[in-house]
């Protein structure tokens, strides 16, 4: 029925949602993350938690690896092509 023309006036009809069960959603006396319908959702297994923290570890160490490519420049060492004299 969405766009149809009913007494010259066309229908706008959007498509229906489930309702949501007394305890969910806004007004709840429920925390969000308490209800079954978020922890359903958005709940991480312990096998994700354990990639993402190994995943930090091996950031972390390769941070103290890496190379300051600006140490040796405070000698007045100029980047760049070098410019003929």
């Amino acid at each position: 029925m969405d766009q149809s023309v009913l007494l010259s006036r066309v229908l706008k009809v959007s498509a229906a949602k489930p309702s949501k069960e007394k305890g969910e959603g806004l007004g709840s006396k429920l925390a969000v993350w308490e209800q079954e319908g978020w922890l359903a959702k958005y709940e991480v297994s312990e096998e994700d938690k354990d990639a993402a923290r190994k995943a930090q570890e091996e950031e972390e160490g390769s941070r103290s690896k890496r190379v300051d490519v600006m140490v040796g420049l405070e000698a007045g060492v100029v980047a760049g092509p070098e410019r003929p004299e």
